[in-house]
């Protein structure tokens, strides 16, 4: 196809973005390399050109040498002469500077003005302990005496490329104290953002909560008023990106103010210039969000080609939109976002550039039927270009997201230009406002929930076989955006075959994990999980959530058991920090009933009631069970037969589990003290595993497991402190049963 042929421009940026890029994050020796290589190349076009006397492409590719010679340079002067104050790091200093963000569990960024009384521009994290945080908010002049730490990725996490996209170069590793030195004074960009917020009150106010809310989202970029529920469904269909601010809100704007100009008469060129400056007013009111100003300076570039010559470039807009955006700011290269909207902006460029201008169908039907179809391979070109970015960044990828992206899109575009029209006069009739967009909003909420609660929808990019067919993909594509080819059906063929065949490997390695009937347990640091398996149905039982515990780290777990909605999840007792724990836990997976335990004090009374009333606004089923009770999940059992009352403790709970006759106990490490250890000897000579749990280990006694248990065939034990006497290991081995000491997940029916 050749997307550069007659775009000499677009190909040399494209080069000089590849060269910064590159550059950023690999280590000196390969910038040597990549550096000796490019003068190679410059010094034989030369010799070619000049010497040789030979008429062909060389001096151009003396041009891309030099391109992406430059974009290593400027990243190698950006990142490691300026952006990374390296020759503080490890070194305890004195700095001032102002909170960007709103405190979030006592962590904040802090934009540095100066270090040791030289003046810096690079922003840090700092960790607060409870005392200093109460007075630290956005906006607030500090000082501190601490140690700089340089940001580092861990194996579950790219955590460098996450801060260094959001422009912070390092963490205070540990901080002496902390001063309060007043308030930074308003600028332009604050009274933007006072402005944002008081339009995304004001359409809360007008529209109603859910509309107002879902219109400040993605007609303004503020999702503070949007439940983490309609996000995570969105995620959940593979159209998370109509949510986030992006390029397709401003096209929605553009389009309807050339209609809407086009009505009263305006010429082509006077929509240009106001569609222009509207645009330019759109930008600055969402606070110059990375995807819109690429959108927005491609349109604006794309308008003024038009005005000064006459003609229309998007390729070459694009990478120019993205070259102004890197040089603006630096580290936005890191910034996912910006990638996935500059490449499913070029998928959809490259849809547009294969069907060509074709005659627009006379007949409605065949118009609309026609709309569909172009609807549709813009889905599926934009996420076959951005197909490797979000393997990377999520592993996943949504089974129905090329249908939904259809289907929502055109909600959305619906809605936003009912919001726009009624903010104008909800003023004067706010009921008419909520009566006209409540049904709108309504219908997209609800669209949402239909399709998130499909099932196993989420697919699993992480299998080996699957990765290989996306890169395999993605270097096909390659080819073919930027090689002359003949036969262009039989090599989209080709692609669409690889496309199809990544959902193919995808969805078995995701169903073949799910319905699997399985009883698995997983041991980290602060978390103990169980998670029963059944016919495609999956419970899972938390077992002594604590305050230290994140969501994040029990998704990581049932991430790799490719699981990202559950049936039932059954929490073991009440415990300090549980509220938000839950809050952010199905904000990020798909939960049909919550189990909580029956209130036992006043103290669980109030934790139930806050926990339902914070989780009013998502789908979940809130249900409480009792001791002994059992929760039924097919042919799986799950009852508690001990548990401690919120305050005396977090180690002692024990479950039994049931599954195809095999029987299963999980003990609590706290349930061999004295006062329990009757409960956990009765559950032991019941069950054919037994499983000694690590969290809450800290409290364990030392305990040699002596009495036989003839049931027993298999031990796993993960908590300390925990053996087994010589004479019950002979008894044990005799009965084929065997102990394991474990750390991570483990079948326990397998």
């Amino acid at each position: 196809m050749n997307i550069f042929y007659k775009r000499p421009l677009s190909l040399i940026l494209c080069v000089l973005l590849g060269g910064f890029v590159f550059s950023a994050r690999s280590n000196t020796t390969w910038r040597t390399v990549l550096l000796i290589a490019c003068a190679a190349v410059f010094l034989c076009s030369l010799i070619v050109r000049f010497v040789l006397k030979a008429k062909n492409k060389s001096a151009f590719c003396a041009i891309l040498a030099v391109a992406f010679s430059v974009g290593m340079l400027f990243a190698i002067t950006y990142f490691d002469f300026y952006f990374t104050p390296q020759k503080h790091m490890g070194k305890e200093v004195y700095a001032e500077g102002i909170i960007t963000n709103e405190t979030d569990n006592d962590t904040v960024y802090v934009e540095l003005e100066q270090i040791n009384g030289e003046k810096v521009n690079h922003t840090v994290v700092l960790r607060l302990d409870g005392n200093d945080a109460q007075f630290v908010h956005k906006g607030a002049r500090v000082s501190f005496t601490g140690t700089l730490d340089a940001v580092k990725s861990t194996e579950d996490f790219d955590t460098e490329s996450y801060y260094y996209s959001r422009g912070i170069s390092a963490t205070v590793k540990e901080y002496v104290s902390i001063s309060y030195l007043g308030e930074e004074k308003t600028g332009f960009f604050d009274k933007i953002s006072d402005l944002n917020d008081t339009i995304s009150r004001y359409s809360v106010l007008i529209m109603g909560k859910d509309a107002g809310a879902l219109f400040s989202a993605v007609f303004l970029g503020n999702r503070n008023y949007l439940s983490s529920d309609i996000s995570l469904n969105f995620r959940r269909i593979g159209i998370s990106h109509i949510l986030a601010l992006s390029g397709m809100h401003l096209a929605i704007l553009a389009a309807g103010i050339a209609a809407f100009l086009t009505l009263l008469g305006f010429g082509k060129k006077s929509k240009s210039i106001i569609t222009l400056v509207l645009t330019l007013a759109y930008m600055t009111l969402t606070g110059f969000s990375v995807s819109v100003v690429r959108a927005g300076i491609m349109l604006m570039l794309s308008l003024l080609l038009f005005l000064l010559a006459g003609v229309k470039d998007s390729f070459t807009s694009l990478t120019v939109a993205v070259l102004i955006i890197c040089l603006a700011e630096p580290h936005a290269i890191f910034d996912f976002s910006l990638w996935l909207s500059a490449f499913a902006t070029l998928g959809i460029l490259v849809m547009s550039e294969l069907l060509g201008k074709k005659a627009r169908p006379q007949h409605i039907a065949v118009r609309f039927l026609s709309w569909i179809g172009i609807a549709l391979l813009s889905s599926i070109f934009a996420i076959s270009a951005t197909m490797l970015l979000s393997s990377l960044m999520a592993g996943t990828i949504s089974l129905i997201g090329i249908f939904t992206t259809l289907i929502f899109s055109l909600l959305i575009e619906l809605f936003i230009y009912l919001s726009v029209l009624m903010l104008a006069v909800g003023l004067f009739s706010p009921m008419l406002s909520k009566l006209l967009i409540a049904p709108v909003s309504d219908l997209i909420y609800s669209a949402a929930e239909f399709f998130s609660s499909l099932g196993h929808i989420v697919l699993s990019t992480d299998s080996p076989i699957t990765k290989l067919f996306i890169y395999l993909f993605t270097f096909l594509l390659v080819l073919f955006l930027v090689l002359k080819i003949k036969h262009k059906r039989t090599a989209l063929c080709t692609l669409a075959f690889t496309f199809c065949l990544i959902y193919a490997f995808a969805a078995h390695d995701t169903y073949s994990h799910v319905y699997r009937d399985d009883i698995l347990y997983s041991s980290a640091e602060n978390q103990d999980l169980i998670i029963a398996k059944t016919d495609g149905k999956i419970a899972v039982v938390d077992s002594c959530t604590y305050k230290n515990y994140q969501a994040y780290d029990a998704t990581l777990v049932l991430a790799d058991e490719r699981i990202w909605s559950i049936d039932a999840y059954v929490i073991s007792h009440y415990s300090y920090g549980l509220t938000d724990y839950l809050s952010e836990l199905v904000g990020r997976v798909k939960v049909g009933t919550l189990f909580l335990p029956e209130p036992l004090c006043d103290d669980e009374v109030i934790m139930y009631k806050i926990i339902c009333e914070k989780l009013s606004r998502h789908s979940v089923h809130i249900k409480p069970y009792g001791i002994d009770s059992t929760i039924m999940l097919g042919n799986v059992t799950v009852s508690e037969t001990h548990r401690v009352t919120y305050g005396e403790g977090t180690m002692k709970n024990a479950f039994y589990i049931t599954a195809d006759e095999r029987a299963v106990s999980y003990l609590g490490s706290g349930m061999l003290l004295p006062d329990s250890v009757d409960v956990a000897n009765k559950l032991m000579s019941n069950s054919d595993t037994v499983v000694f749990g690590s969290h809450g280990k800290s409290y364990s006694l030392a305990y040699e497991l002596s009495t036989f248990f003839s049931c027993v065939k298999r031990f796993i034990i993960a908590g300390d402190k925990i053996g087994i006497s010589s004479a019950a290991a002979v008894k044990y081995n005799k009965n084929g049963t065997v102990a394991e000491a474990y750390r991570g997940t483990v079948s326990l029916i397998h």
